[in-house]
């Protein structure tokens, strides 16, 4: 929430996102004034700098994801069986919950499917967001991808849980043949 920020003067940068689409009473009014007052907005792409320009703000520009910026090892050609990489996540597990959809059964059949018409083949699981085994969060995903790990041959997949930076992870990300990336 920028309102604090802005409230006592702390000058408020927002980095890349996707923001919008403020289509409903109170979100656009809300948008245009708070956005108003934001030193500079960084739209992730055309789809938000539409949004913004729909509101009338001048105080923006294109960039790309920093995430893309982010130094990291990348891997070379990968030789042998393919290794997918998965990054669950509790926003959708609780998304999917609320419209009668079991987010894990279904990832873990998939996956499981994968295992098994790919001699070799081996999933990674990856926390993308991660507050720890106890802190109970709607967008911690540690706990999501620790019930998946037990929902699979625990031979073929391994479990990054442990809080590694941006640039590891991404390292990690580049070693997988193929990533599914559930965020929301």
């Amino acid at each position: 929430c920028i309102l604090p920020a802005i409230l006592v003067g702390t000058p408020v940068f927002k980095m890349s996102q996707a923001l919008g689409p403020f289509q409903r009473f109170p979100n656009r009014q809300l948008a245009s004034l708070l956005l108003r007052r934001v030193e500079h907005i960084y739209a992730r792409g055309p789809e938000t700098a539409d949004y913004l320009e729909q509101l009338g703000l001048e105080n923006w520009s294109l960039a790309p994801d920093l995430a893309f910026a982010l130094d990291s090892e990348t891997s070379e050609e990968r030789d042998g069986p393919p290794v997918l990489g998965v990054l669950p996540s509790r926003v959708m597990q609780n998304y999917s919950a609320k419209n009668g959809i079991d987010y894990l059964d279904v990832l873990a059949d998939a996956l499981n499917s994968f295992l098994e018409s790919n001699d070799g083949a081996m999933v990674v699981i990856m926390a993308h967001s991660n507050l720890g085994p106890d802190v109970q969060s709607r967008n911690n995903d540690y706990q999501v991808c620790s019930l998946l790990n037990e929902m699979l041959p625990s031979d073929r997949t391994r479990l990054i849980v442990e809080d590694i930076g941006p640039e590891d992870l991404r390292t990690e990300i580049s070693k997988c043949s193929v990533v599914i990336a559930s965020r929301f």
